[in-house]
């Protein structure tokens, strides 16, 4: 099926309120989703990886070489600020995510930071893969990350090249689509009869 980019936007964003999250990172969910896709990624189900279990709490370790560790990391809470702390220069060795749930998120949640910040990051992959990723696009070296993958991430010295956008959507795997939908659809407000008289639906008559 085909959905807009816009779409794919709204709609995550929509699915990880519905799923617990604040405001604000259910934006940041929604925005890497649309991202990914824009990119020939399957930003629904990475994005969704990240968001089906729910909100939950943050902790960081300072490791050894003076960076910055999330243990069991939930990319759909630590990632924005994992890149935070890297854009920030706080973290000198590096943010590592170890067993990251939804390790490909990532790679949108650092495109959405580099589009903003016209900047640049590199993600390595405990797989064996390593992305690029900068204002517009990235490039990836070795296999797409599985959940479970640890990412580490650093400053990049340059952007990755921009992408070639030539469509105004992407093509969603209908199932996947049929559970973000199932999610969004928690933070519908059911209709009542109040409602119906303000506006919402078609009133008294079948005229409205």
């Amino acid at each position: 099926m085909r959905r807009t980019f816009n779409e794919i936007a709204g709609t995550l964003k929509k699915a990880a309120v519905g799923s617990g999250f604040p405001p604000g990172l259910a934006e940041d969910a929604g925005r890497a989703a649309a991202w990914l896709a824009r990119n020939g990624a399957d930003g629904v189900g990475a994005v969704l990886a990240g968001i089906e279990r729910g909100f939950s709490g943050v902790s960081a370790d300072r490791s050894q070489d003076a960076g910055v560790d999330f243990d069991d990391a939930h990319v759909a809470v630590v990632g924005p600020c994992a890149l935070d702390l890297v854009l920030a220069g706080i973290a000198g060795g590096g943010v590592r995510l170890k067993n990251a749930d939804a390790p490909v998120m990532m790679i949108g949640l650092a495109g959405c930071v580099a589009d903003d910040h016209e900047t640049a990051f590199r993600l390595e992959f405990s797989n064996g893969a390593t992305a690029d990723v900068g204002q517009g696009g990235f490039s990836l070296s070795g296999e797409f990350p599985v959940p479970g993958c640890d990412v580490t991430v650093t400053p990049a010295a340059h952007a990755a090249g921009g992408r070639a956008e030539v469509a105004r959507g992407a093509d969603v795997d209908p199932a996947i689509w049929k559970r973000a939908d199932a999610l969004a659809v928690k933070t519908y407000v059911p209709a009542t009869e109040a409602s119906r008289l303000q506006g919402a639906g078609a009133g008294l008559t079948d005229n409205d």
